[in-house]
């Protein structure tokens, strides 16, 4: 296995940092989907899950909670930021809304879950070896028929190693002089949003890693202090079957069914998957 230098320091940072600051609304119980994409993964798979137990992770403040109870009335949900599922609790006092890693998923029962849900690139979180983990885990809480429903940061979109001058869009038709020149504009016209996004881009510059159609860099935004990991379908693919799982479907963030072998072009896209045969 291809290993990375970063790990548990910025598992632990990343973990702080989703319960604090600019990010902790962005997983408010708000009940609305992050984009197309995602809704129709969880569409696709909506009639097998009926009335079947489902385990939602990484739930936040409970954004997903009331879509999916609208399948389910046994339903789990889970976040490892203490921050964040105590709002969740708060905003649904009477369902199974508890603190729990995805690392460690000892606490459920075996093979009893007939859909599990990791949205909201959750599963990016944390570094490069405990993604399979993580996989190994919810395969082995999946029901036999039962699907994981997850998203993941997109290496070949627009965001990765994304410096503060590029365009927010992919294949930008403008030089490197004329959306630099543009950047000063930005800097001159809102000085402290885009001062803060120089400034965090140089802090975390170093931590960029490039491992081919996988690799580890900073959530692009200001403000954001988040150091992630970024893929392609085919090394989802890969890990996915290293854990025991099959892909069976890719969505891009447009709601689009990717092709095989297609790579998205968007920012993440989302994964519908299955026990391997």
């Amino acid at each position: 296995m291809t290993t990375s230098r970063s790990g548990a320091d910025f598992d632990r940072k990343n973990q702080d940092r989703y319960s604090t600051g600019n990010l902790s609304h962005r997983f408010d119980s708000g009940g609305q989907w992050i984009d197309l994409g995602e809704r129709a993964a969880v569409k696709s798979v909506a009639a097998a899950s009926w009335g079947r137990p489902i385990l939602d992770i990484g739930i936040g403040a409970g954004r997903t909670t009331s879509l999916l109870t609208m399948l389910t009335d046994d339903y789990v949900g889970i976040d490892y930021s203490q921050g964040l599922i105590e709002r969740a609790q708060q905003a649904f006092p009477d369902l199974d809304i508890r603190f729990g890693d995805a690392r460690d998923l000892s606490a459920f029962s075996d093979k009893k879950f007939g859909l599990v849900v990791f949205s909201y690139n959750g599963i990016d979180s944390v570094g490069h070896e405990n993604r399979a983990l993580i996989l190994s885990q919810i395969c082995g809480v999946l029901a036999p028929d039962g699907h994981f429903v997850y998203s993941t940061l997109n290496k070949r979109g627009p965001f990765f190693n994304k410096q503060p001058w590029s365009s927010d869009r992919a294949n930008s038709p403008r030089s490197l002089p004329d959306r630099s020149a543009r950047f000063v504009v930005r800097v001159m016209l809102d000085n402290r949003e885009y001062r803060r996004r120089l400034s965090e881009w140089w802090r975390m510059r170093n931590t960029v890693e490039d491992h081919g159609d996988w690799g580890m860099g900073p959530l692009g935004g200001p403000g954001s202090g988040l150091l992630m990991h970024w893929s392609t379908p085919a090394a989802t693919s890969r890990e996915l079957a290293e854990a025991g799982l099959q892909a069976v479907a890719f969505f891009d963030t447009s709601g689009k069914r990717l092709a095989d072998g297609e790579d998205a072009t968007s920012w993440c896209f989302h994964i519908v998957t299955e026990r391997a045969a």
